[in-house]
């Protein structure tokens, strides 16, 4: 049985078109999440698998390494960013970073075939609403979405093959300000 988890990651994420994000704070994840990625390239030049994934404001920090030192780096080089925390782009942080003795080999296949197996399942109506990100078998789910919305994008992911456990990093709105959000985006 599948572990479902309240948080969210991936080493894959795909960004869909998220109808309750708006433009400005998509372009901004976009923009950080380049810069903080190439930061941490730069940093860590492949010896340690950090990897970030950014929506809505929210940071995910995610991967292996092999010392606590470098957790503790990865985390000082994202919130160290100009941008991270300036008043104009409120952003959170989600360390998901894990420390092992040796760094495991990537699972980039199997990775895929889960992403794309969660993205095959669900209705395109949600699908809009969400990032997908996966690493390791490990399921992360970035969105704004409805409590129900959120709980069936969670339970489609749990049940698919090769997940080790879901985490969910929503955030949550009132159906009847999903239902303006949504009105307001088709016109």
């Amino acid at each position: 049985m599948k572990k479902l988890l309240l948080v969210v990651l991936a080493f894959f994420s795909f960004v869909v078109n998220a109808t309750r994000l708006n433009l400005e704070t998509g372009n901004l994840d976009a923009r950080l999440q380049s810069e903080l990625t190439k930061a941490i390239d730069n940093q860590f030049e492949g010896k340690q698998k950090v990897f970030v994934s950014v929506f809505n404001n929210k940071v995910l920090l995610y991967g292996d390494v092999t010392k606590i030192e470098f957790k503790a780096e990865a985390t000082n080089l994202v919130t160290k960013d100009k941008v991270f925390w300036s008043g104009h782009f409120p952003t959170r942080l989600i360390d998901q970073i894990t420390v092992n003795q040796v760094v495991p080999p990537s699972e980039t296949n199997l990775d895929n075939q889960i992403h794309d197996s969660i993205k095959a399942r669900l209705p395109e109506s949600l699908l809009k609403l969400i990032k997908i990100t996966v690493f390791n078998g490990n399921v992360f789910l970035l969105g704004i979405v409805t409590k129900s919305e959120g709980d069936l994008i969670a339970s489609y992911a749990s049940q698919t093959s090769n997940v080790k456990g879901v985490y969910k990093i929503f955030d949550i709105v009132s159906d009847s300000d999903a239902q303006r959000s949504d009105r307001a985006s088709k016109q």
